[in-house]
């Protein structure tokens, strides 16, 4: 048993990776292990591999565009392994393609 609960992190492209890999360790590594990773299918084996062993998973950020599957697609199936898991997906500002992602942070119309 881990002695931190996880962040997983995924991202195809290693620059990018690195890039949230330092971020989220220098602020949230001594409360976290942060685990990346740059497929999803390693990713999943992951989030199987730590429940198996009790571990928790608290948070799973996932970019959006991934060769092997999609970050919405990736995250269903974190969903389906750890429910209680919260999931964040990564977008380029001003991608059209996942504009219903987007929808979810603009303010209600009153």
């Amino acid at each position: 048993m881990l002695d931190r609960p996880t962040i997983l992190v995924v991202d195809d492209e290693p620059a990018a990776l690195a890039s949230m890999l330092d971020a989220l360790t220098r602020r949230f590594g001594g409360d976290y292990r942060v685990e990346p990773h740059l497929s999803p299918h390693t990713a999943l084996d992951a989030v199987a591999r730590i429940k198996a062993d009790g571990n928790e998973i608290v948070l799973v950020i996932a970019d959006q565009w991934m060769p092997d599957m999609t970050g919405n697609e990736f995250l269903d199936q974190v969903r389906a392994l750890e429910p209680t898991a919260k999931r964040a997906l990564l977008v380029c500002w001003g991608d059209h393609d996942a504009s219903p992602v987007m929808l979810l942070w603009l303010p209600r119309a009153r």
